[in-house]
């Protein structure tokens, strides 16, 4: 029982969380290769690329500049990829993801 005991908290703890959420993100990537446009899919690329290093234990100023650069290009970018139907509120707010790491260490 002691073992399932352990494997229980490890699943609720955040770095499992971590791990799901960057598999996640690296996975959409593979399973959306066929489906949708090159175009569609190099910018999902930039929001991968930005998500998976703010979710890092530990995130270097220089990995957070391209994390910002990275989500910055995708939100001024979305309309145009993905047509002002699907602009919200909610994606303006990506741009601040960086922000909050700055001030308050990796999203996990």
């Amino acid at each position: 029982m002691e073992g399932n005991t352990y494997l229980c908290y490890f699943c609720t703890t955040s770095k499992y969380q971590l791990l799901i959420l960057q598999l996640w993100f690296l996975t959409w990537l593979v399973v959306l290769r066929g489906d949708v446009s090159v175009e569609v899919w190099n910018h999902l690329c930039y929001l991968t690329i930005g998500f998976v290093i703010l979710l890092e234990d530990e995130i270097s100023p220089a990995s957070l500049t391209i994390a910002e650069q990275s989500i910055y290009y995708f939100v001024s970018n979305h309309e145009s990829v993905f047509g002002p139907e699907f602009c919200s509120f909610n994606v303006h707010l990506l741009v601040h993801a960086t922000d909050c790491v700055r001030w308050w260490g990796p999203l996990w």
